[in-house]
């Protein structure tokens, strides 16, 4: 985890999926919880782990890692058009609503 650390920086303004299988022998999830810790701050990460996943998990279960990766994905699209919308207003950087 804390060699991950150091890239903190390069990475610190994207926006992070991160995909875990709890029967994980490669690469346990204390790993991937110590990470989404380290990285949780910056409230860009959306962290999933899957119950019955191994290491492959994310790639041998589409069933359940699909619906997952199109709806970040889908935020991530729309999270684009609205930062287009608003640079083409000269709104970035600017409060345009509060929602409480």
């Amino acid at each position: 985890v804390e060699y991950f650390a150091n890239f903190l920086p390069q990475v610190s303004h994207k926006q992070i999926l991160l995909l875990c299988g709890l029967k994980d022998t490669i690469t346990p999830v204390k790993y991937s919880r110590a990470l989404a810790k380290v990285l949780g701050p910056n409230n860009r990460l959306t962290a999933v782990e899957l119950e019955n996943a191994t290491h492959m998990g994310p790639m041998l279960l589409p069933n359940e890692c699909y619906p997952v990766i199109k709806a970040f994905a889908t935020w991530m699209c729309e999270a684009a058009e609205l930062q287009t919308w608003l640079i083409g207003r000269q709104l970035v950087g600017q409060t345009v609503a509060t929602v409480r």
